[in-house]
């Protein structure tokens, strides 16, 4: 009876053999292993190149809010509050097309009696999602789309009439 050593040896053999009489196969494996190699390093430097990397707190959605019941100097609302405001505004915004008229409206609601330091609050907890520059949206990293902060969100979502009204509601940020 054979003993595994020898089954391996003599797997080996023949495997060797048969390489040897037709290298095509060996060569097709090793350039694949090759090529896949240097396509995920080109891969990598272009996502380091362009900034693929999503922000896990962008829209209020992130957990690090530090003191969630503090209400910062010269703010009225609590960090909490404006990671919840950092969400609706998100919502309100992230549609295909511009922002509708309903979406204005919940959207002029969560602003409503904020002022500047507030809406610094908000911004802060709203971070830098990534906006679809074809379909408005929020997108993820591997479609691509710019990283906005609040205001360019609502100054690339908004009409000048919109925002006009979004001046009256909080004075000097808009």
């Amino acid at each position: 009876m054979e003993t595994t050593i020898d089954k391996v040896k003599a797997t080996i053999d023949r495997r060797a053999k048969a390489a040897a009489t037709n290298p095509m196969p060996v060569i097709l494996i090793v350039g694949g292993l090759i090529g896949g190699y240097y396509l995920i390093k080109a891969l990598r430097g272009l996502s380091n190149t362009l900034d693929l990397s999503d922000d896990p707190g962008a829209g209020g959605g992130g957990t690090t809010t530090q003191n969630p019941g503090q209400v910062s100097q010269g703010a009225t609302i609590t960090n909490t509050q404006a990671k919840t405001i950092a969400a609706t505004l998100l919502s309100a915004m992230d549609g295909f097309g511009g922002m509708g008229s309903n979406d204005f409206l919940r959207m002029k609601a969560a602003l409503a009696g904020k002022n500047a330091h507030d809406f610094n609050l908000i911004s802060k907890e709203f971070g830098t999602p990534r906006r679809s520059i074809f379909t408005g949206e929020e997108s993820i990293a591997i479609l691509g789309g710019e990283k906005l902060s609040l205001s360019q969100w609502i100054s690339k979502e908004a009409s000048d009439s919109q925002l006009a009204e979004l001046r009256q509601i909080i004075p000097g940020v808009f």
